[in-house]
């Protein structure tokens, strides 16, 4: 989750734009009418900060134990 959010803000998704270059160009204009897509990330990115913290882990263990539970899942559903 924080790995996509990462990327979403400076790579970008699916060929489009990073946030941090909007951002750049259009600061909070190009956000118009997104508001609830908006409070959903933030949302979000709460909730994963909080989990972060409450483990007491590095930014990187963190996404790492994030990345082995994904795996773990995938490996339990094609069983």
């Amino acid at each position: 989750m924080v790995e996509a959010l990462w990327s979403e803000w400076t790579v970008g998704l699916r060929g489009g734009p990073a946030i941090a270059d909007l951002d750049g160009r259009w600061g909070s204009r190009w956000r118009a009418g997104r508001q609830n897509e908006l409070q959903c990330e933030e949302a979000a990115m709460h909730i994963v900060n909080l989990q972060q913290q409450q483990t007491g882990c590095s930014l990187d263990l963190f996404c790492k134990q994030l990345r082995a539970n994904r795996k773990a899942k995938v490996v339990q559903l094609k069983r």
